[in-house]
């Protein structure tokens, strides 16, 4: 462009400008920039050239805002009362259209510490619940409460369950819940002696007959609760020959034993008699019977006695 041309333009934009259009549509006019329009206002001496650099706004950033968003008091204790409720920074960020910093910020400025809202107290709740389904299920399973069943222990809880299996081989009644059981074990005072042998003790039945119910059971000796059994059974005992009837209501209820040891179980008494040596006593007979059978042995021959010292210095002294 010539300095004719650019003349002619400079005084197309001063007849526009004094017809009282605004920088911008001046610009967009003759495609050039707001920004030289200025400088041809400042170089020119046009008057209200600054006036008239930007169109007025209607509605501006600060009427939205009072129009559209809530007051900073208001929001902020908003946000406080949600963050207490247990909601995030970041799902609180979404409901005001702000970032969780922002949010983090103003719950600093407020005074609220992490632990007072947020994650914190949503956790605090799945705890809360998962502590009710505890204590729901072990009073379901065991009849009592979580603080009861850690005061039984595992030592308890294993001895309430050994217990009970055993009391079903035998085919008795066991109805004692846990609670009760370790209660009549607690108050008896004797639980840490429980066990076989002398000197323990165990739960017993009254009489030894019943089965393991409340009010027919006490804490007594391993030697009385012996003693008991060998009174009700006295005139009464059977000749086992090593097999017995250990677990009535098992698969395989018959035990052959040998003096102290197990040989096995088996489903029928016939089979734990057939697996069973014969008895010690029964074997002597038989190896006395078999002994006779056989013919004697032939007599040894004296053997002829070695000369002793005295009659040796006898016999060196009669050659000298």
């Amino acid at each position: 462009m010539n300095r004719i041309q650019r003349e002619i333009r400079n005084a197309l934009i001063k007849s526009d400008f004094e017809n009282g259009e605004r920088f911008e549509d001046i610009a967009q006019k003759h495609c050039i920039t707001a920004v030289y329009i200025g400088m041809l206002a400042k170089t020119f001496n046009w008057e209200n050239a600054v006036a008239r650099k930007r169109k007025p706004r209607t509605t501006g950033f600060r009427d939205f805002a009072a129009s559209n968003i809530s007051k900073p008091e208001t929001r902020n204790a908003d946000m406080i009362t949600a963050y207490r409720s247990g909601l995030t920074l970041q799902q609180i960020g979404d409901q005001h259209n702000v970032t969780r910093e922002r949010v983090r910020q103003i719950m600093l400025k407020g005074g609220i510490a992490t632990t007072e809202g947020g994650v914190r107290i949503k956790s605090a709740r799945n705890k809360d619940k998962r502590v009710k389904l505890i204590e729901s299920r072990c009073y379901l399973k065991y009849g009592l409460t979580r603080a009861e069943w850690k005061e039984v222990g595992a030592r308890g809880r294993q001895g309430w369950r050994e217990h009970k299996r055993n009391a079903g081989y035998r085919g008795l009644d066991f109805t004692l819940t846990l609670y009760d059981w370790w209660a009549i074990w607690k108050e008896s005072g004797q639980f840490e002696f429980r066990g076989r042998g002398i000197g323990k003790y165990c739960m017993s039945r009254i009489g030894d007959e019943g089965g393991y119910t409340q009010g027919n059971v006490y804490i007594t000796t391993i030697q009385n609760n012996a003693r008991e059994c060998r009174t009700k059974h006295k005139g009464m005992t059977v000749f086992r020959g090593g097999v017995y009837c250990l677990y009535p209501c098992g698969a395989r209820p018959w035990a052959a034993k040998y003096s102290k040891f197990l040989i096995g179980l088996y489903a029928h008494e016939a089979d734990a008699r057939a697996a069973r040596p014969p008895c010690p006593a029964c074997r002597r007979t038989v190896t006395r019977a078999l002994t006779d059978l056989l013919p004697s042995p032939a007599p040894a021959e004296a053997p002829v006695p070695a000369p002793d010292r005295l009659a040796r210095r006898y016999f060196q002294n009669l050659v000298r």
